[in-house]
């Protein structure tokens, strides 16, 4: 296995219809990766940091339409750009 500290990740993703993914990150941390699209803003969005921290805008592309996020990982703390 291969450690990282700082790093920053680009996810490119094509979510099918009702999909629902996610990315770990150290272990502790989920990216939520799912067809929220035209859904009300929770914690459970695509992009959020799963039942942690809410997107701050719906972002995201309707079902089959390529996109991309880029999670910025500090140490233990996490920033997020879409």
């Amino acid at each position: 296995m291969q450690e990282f500290e700082d790093f920053n990740l680009i996810l490119e993703t094509n979510i099918p219809e009702r999909g629902n993914s996610g990315v770990y990150l150290r272990g502790i941390y989920e990216i939520q990766v799912s067809d929220s699209y035209g859904r009300e803003l929770d914690p459970h969005n695509f992009g959020a940091l799963y039942s942690r921290i809410t997107p701050s805008v719906n972002a995201e592309k309707p079902a089959g339409e390529p996109e991309s996020e880029s999670p910025v990982i500090v140490l233990e703390e996490i920033s997020h750009e879409s």
